[in-house]
C-alpha cells in the first residue's frame, strides 16, 4: 500500500514538473513557443544537423495592435492574439515552428522550405489573418519580414535579427506589407 501511494505521489510530481517545463517554453495565450522555447528548438535542430537545406523565417508584427488595446481594452487585445495563434497553428506543418517573441511580434520558422513554397504559404496565412481581423472589425494588419537562408547563420540571434530588420522595412514602407530577402 505504501509503495502504491509513493508511486502515485511521484507520478503526480512528474506530471507537475512536465507541465511546468512545457509552460516555461510556451506562450499560454497563443499556444506559440516563447523565445526560450524557440532557442531550445533551434539549438536542437542545429545540434542534430537538420538545417542543411534552405529554410525560411518570417518575423511579423501586428500593425495598429495598440489601438485595439487602447480603444477596446486588453481583453479584446488578448482575443486578437488568440485568433492569430489559432490561425497560425492551423496553417503550418507539424515540423514548422511558431513563436511569440514579443508582445505582438511573432516568428515563423519553416525548415527545409525555400522561397517559392514559403512565399505561397505566407501569402495564404496573411490573407487568412486579414480575413479574421476584418470579420472581427479590428484595425489590425500585418507587417512581415520574410528571409530565406541558404546557409546556416552563426546563431539564432542572427536569424531573428535579419528577419526583424526585414520586418521593419515592411513596416516603414507603409505597413501591411511583406518584404522578401534571401541570404545565400
Amino acid at each position: 500500500m505504501f509503495t502504491l501511494l509513493l508511486i502515485s505521489n511521484v507520478m503526480s510530481i512528474l506530471k507537475i514538473k512536465n507541465a511546468e517545463a512545457v509552460f516555461a517554453r510556451k506562450d499560454t495565450l497563443t499556444g506559440a513557443l516563447n523565445i526560450r522555447g524557440l532557442k531550445e528548438v533551434f539549438q536542437s535542430l542545429v545540434d542534430g544537423k537538420l538545417l542543411k537545406k534552405p529554410f525560411s523565417v518570417i518575423f511579423f508584427d501586428l500593425d495598429n495592435f495598440k489601438q485595439v488595446n487602447d480603444k477596446l481594452g486588453h481583453k479584446e487585445g488578448d482575443r486578437v492574439l488568440k485568433i492569430v495563434g489559432n490561425v497560425i497553428m492551423e496553417s503550418i506543418r507539424d515540423r514548422d515552428i511558431f513563436a511569440r517573441v514579443g508582445g505582438d511580434e511573432f516568428l515563423l520558422f519553416f525548415p527545409e522550405m525555400a522561397e517559392k513554397t514559403a512565399k505561397k504559404g505566407i501569402l495564404l496565412i496573411k490573407n487568412q489573418l486579414l480575413r479574421e481581423m476584418k470579420y472581427n472589425e479590428w484595425p489590425v494588419t500585418f507587417s512581415m519580414g520574410f528571409v530565406t537562408f541558404h546557409k546556416l547563420p552563426a546563431s539564432i540571434e542572427d536569424i531573428i535579427k535579419s528577419a526583424d530588420e526585414t520586418m521593419y522595412l515592411a513596416k516603414n514602407s507603409g505597413k501591411n506589407k511583406i518584404v522578401f530577402k534571401t541570404h545565400k
